[in-house]
């Protein structure tokens, strides 16, 4: 899992090995799928997960979800 941590008090962690989203001309994503967590006091408020053609799609969690849950 990659991390980043801002001063804002938000944390984002991404799949292990995908610390970069890049996109080709085409449009699909160059690489393998990722998984990008927004986290804020070790409770995770979302993910967004970018497949290899490139869709992306949000899962917001209103229950209380720990960040380091996978």
């Amino acid at each position: 899992m990659e991390h980043a941590s801002s001063t804002g008090g938000l944390d984002i962690t991404s799949t292990v090995g995908r610390s970069i989203v890049r996109f080709l001309p085409n449009g699909r994503s160059s690489g393998t799928n990722i998984t990008i967590s927004l986290c804020s006091n070790a409770r995770r408020l979302a993910d967004v997960v970018v497949n290899n053609s490139g869709r992306a799609r949000t899962v917001r969690y209103t229950s209380s979800v720990s960040c380091m849950a996978r």
